[in-house]
């Protein structure tokens, strides 16, 4: 059998289809191409279309190469948020195996192929292309180092009782339902069991399929900088022994902020088509210096009129806050804003407050001098695009790991969470809480740790800075 020499490193981009996880891939392949290493992004067709419409003028002349996978459950339906991770991650499987058999004939034959993986973190089966193709991996977490190190200890928190593994829906395995809080080393302290991570919650098998206990599984790169997230980067490095069998351990690489505004390209991949960003920038521009409260729950959260009532009400009340409002339609929860919006609404706060349902540009708008906070759900993305702008959080988590994320930014005096009743529903008085927080004193605290934040991570990518110097530890193993 003939295999031919590899001699330019060449990595393969498997990222999960999801919103928050493309675009973070895309910055780590410039990032790569940067280091003369050629690139090659395999994902569903609409994604990559999308990629070649969007980024047409940044990838030409790179070593950047698009692969098309079929069997998308995405294909014929706009609506996202009805195909599940489970449903994804096995149309995904599926699409990729024409392509990796094809890698694999290449192989036999001698031709060249991609010699390193970089892989979603949900993608636990590329771990079996990796030893089939003989190919290094290594897993994204588009997420704070908390995520990871959370993930890490759950097998050992099974051995010792602490959690219970049981049968949730359809069969699948799950993090069974406990009374009280979980106090554990390097997470947030009080995490109640429906703030646990979703995905552990419900698809166990997934996250231990994932090995970050193991010595034999390849090292991650995650969306965060040392002086952020340093304990859980310290704790997860230091799980591992020096050395086992002569096998280099695993590490975490923080090569965050992955976006920033240097490198940001406006697009969304989620099919929406509806597009407000010039509006929005527009009226923006009409604004006082540092007083909107920018409004947005990430691509996947859609309210229920009575919440979306409480929240106007709030914002209606709270006469010294300006607002930009992005409000997601879908699920059925409204077809035109004059349903759910309170009576007057837009002409009582007309001046002050915008209301939009289509797609903005949510980094420039957080960028914008106009904007003093971010009312959030809390995703890591989010999250992280408003630390690299400076501007600090109310914080709404609604699932995944949010609620991690949200007590890590309270923790870090960045942030105040608001909380819901028992009814699930988070009520008029309690955004006007934390609306007068934000407006205060304690707000003006809290955009001054943010700013601080900004400024280290900024820091941490210039040269010599621990972002800067993890991810060129990171290209000298992909090359060796």
């Amino acid at each position: 059998m003939a295999i031919l020499s590899r001699k330019k490193p060449h990595v393969l981009l498997l990222p999960f289809p999801g919103q928050s996880h493309i675009p973070p891939m895309m910055n780590i392949a410039y990032m790569l191409l940067n280091h003369d290493i050629t690139i090659t992004l395999a994902s569903f067709r609409k994604i990559i279309s999308s990629i070649r419409s969007k980024y047409a003028k940044e990838l030409q002349g790179l070593d950047f190469h698009l692969v098309e996978l079929d069997n998308d459950p995405e294909e014929d339906d706009e609506k996202l948020v009805e195909v599940t991770v489970p449903c994804k991650l096995e149309a995904l499987r599926h699409g990729c195996q024409p392509y990796v058999e094809k890698l694999e004939a290449d192989r036999q034959a001698g031709n060249s192929i991609p010699t390193c993986i970089i892989a979603g973190f949900f993608l636990v089966w590329t771990e079996e292309v990796a030893v089939r193709l003989g190919m290094k991996r290594y897993i994204l977490f588009p997420n704070s180092a908390i995520l990871p190190r959370f993930t890490q200890q759950i097998p050992e928190l099974l051995d010792k009782g602490i959690l219970q593994c049981g049968e949730v829906r359809k069969s699948n395995k799950g993090l069974m339902p406990f009374d009280g809080v979980l106090d554990i080393s390097d997470v947030p302290a009080g995490l109640k069991y429906h703030e646990i991570p979703y995905s552990a919650r419900n698809f166990l098998d997934v996250v231990l399929a994932m090995n970050l206990g193991k010595t034999a599984n390849r090292s991650i790169l995650v969306n965060t900088f040392y002086e952020l997230d340093s304990k859980a980067i310290d704790s997860y490095n230091n799980y591992f022994p020096k050395s086992l069998s002569g096998t280099k351990a695993p590490r975490m690489y923080p090569i965050g902020p992955i976006i920033t505004m240097a490198r940001y390209t406006s697009l969304a991949f989620n099919g929406v088509k509806e597009t407000t960003g010039v509006e929005c920038m527009r009226w923006l521009e009409g604004q006082p210096a540092a007083s909107v409260l920018y409004i947005c729950l990430g691509s996947m959260v859609r309210l229920c009129p009575k919440q979306i009532e409480q929240l106007a009400l709030a914002l209606e009340a709270t006469e010294n806050c300006r607002f930009l409002w992005v409000l997601h339609k879908g699920n059925g929860n409204f077809d035109s804003l004059e349903e759910v919006l309170p009576p007057g609404f837009e002409a009582k706060v007309e001046g002050r407050g915008m209301v939009t349902t289509g797609w903005v540009p949510q980094l420039q708008i957080l960028a914008h001098s106009a904007v003093l906070g971010f009312l959030t759900h809390s995703g890591w993305s989010s999250t992280m695009e408003s630390l690299t702008s400076g501007v600090p959080m109310i914080s709404w988590p609604h699932g995944a790991e949010q609620f991690l994320n949200c007590r890590h930014m309270v923790e870090m005096k960045v942030a105040v969470e608001v909380v819901r009743d028992a009814d699930g529903i988070v009520q008029q008085e309690e955004f006007e809480r934390a609306f007068g927080i934000l407006l205060g004193e304690q707000g003006k605290r809290m955009t001054k740790v943010a700013q601080e934040l900004k400024a280290k991570g900024e820091s941490a990518l210039t040269p010599g800075g621990s972002s800067h110097e993890a991810f060129l530890q990171l290209v000298e193993e992909i090359k060796l």
